[in-house]
């Protein structure tokens, strides 16, 4: 029987996690799915590591250039021809049972289209440092929590493939916001939505993923796909959304953006 699952694994200089990351996909307690890699640019010794696998389950390619994560993601994902994708970052590591749970659940939830999990950070070295307590569960939780940040995260989703190629995929316009502005319009094109209880991802804090994090111009690109796509969600009481790290940097971010539209012009 065919697998039913495709692990889509984007990577860019990654190569000193990667091997932890392919380690924790390909040792999964369910072990019948695909996983599809595409090194993001050539990149020597990603593909040392990827070429000493010797799993038959792993097929990996390069793109010639560096096309970027969401021209990539888009790639992995027409690239699968399994009813289910699962999403990983090549810095992250899978908890053992991720793919099994994750597809029971779909299999016997057909209103659930999208599904996330809780996880857990681990520092450089892999430690345990913390978990993320509040996350929101039900498809109605998620929604509302959306007004606030995106409650979705990607290296812990499992999605229907169909139902986000129906949907058009990543947007490739929007940088280092293609999950937001994806999960953003699956809530408009009326997709299900559950995060599990289940901590099922080890999630990588490092300082190059902070710094991409940190970037104002990402920060745009989120107030960007709030602004396209919530008026749909919420009507007239869509939020006036800012993104920012903390309350007070979004509240500058805020009155930055008022003052350009008063006074931009002038």
């Amino acid at each position: 029987m065919a697998p039913l699952v495709t692990v889509g694994l984007p990577i860019y200089n990654a190569e000193a996690y990667l091997a932890e990351c392919l380690k924790s996909i390909l040792s999964q307690s369910y072990t019948d799915f695909k996983l599809l890699a595409i090194v993001d640019g050539p990149n020597a010794a990603c593909e040392a590591i990827l070429g000493a696998v010797r799993d038959s389950r792993l097929e990996y390619s390069v793109n010639p250039v560096n096309l970027g994560i969401t021209r990539t993601a888009n790639l992995l994902l027409e690239r699968t021809d399994t009813p289910y994708f699962a999403r990983m970052d090549a810095d992250d590591r899978m908890k053992i049972n991720r793919i099994e749970v994750q597809l029971s659940y779909l299999e016997s939830h057909p209103d659930c289209d999208i599904l996330g999990s809780f996880f857990e950070y681990i520092d450089p070295s892999g430690k345990h440092v913390g978990f993320e307590k509040s996350w929101p569960q039900t498809h109605s939780e998620i929604r509302d929590r959306f007004r606030i940040h995106n409650p979705i995260i990607n290296p812990t989703v499992m999605f229907r493939t169909e139902k986000i190629r129906q949907i058009g995929g990543y947007d490739e316009s929007y940088v280092n916001a293609e999950d937001l502005a994806l999960w953003l319009k699956a809530l408009v094109k009326g997709l299900g939505f559950t995060n599990l209880p289940d901590n099922l991802l080890e999630y990588r804090l490092h300082d190059e993923q902070a710094t991409r994090a940190r970037s104002r111009f990402d920060l745009d690109y989120g107030d960007r796909a709030y602004a396209e796509f919530g008026a749909a969600i919420w009507g007239d009481h869509a939020p006036d959304f800012v993104g920012g790290r903390t309350k007070l940097h979004r509240l500058v971010r805020r009155l930055k953006r008022n003052f350009k539209s008063l006074f931009g012009n002038a």
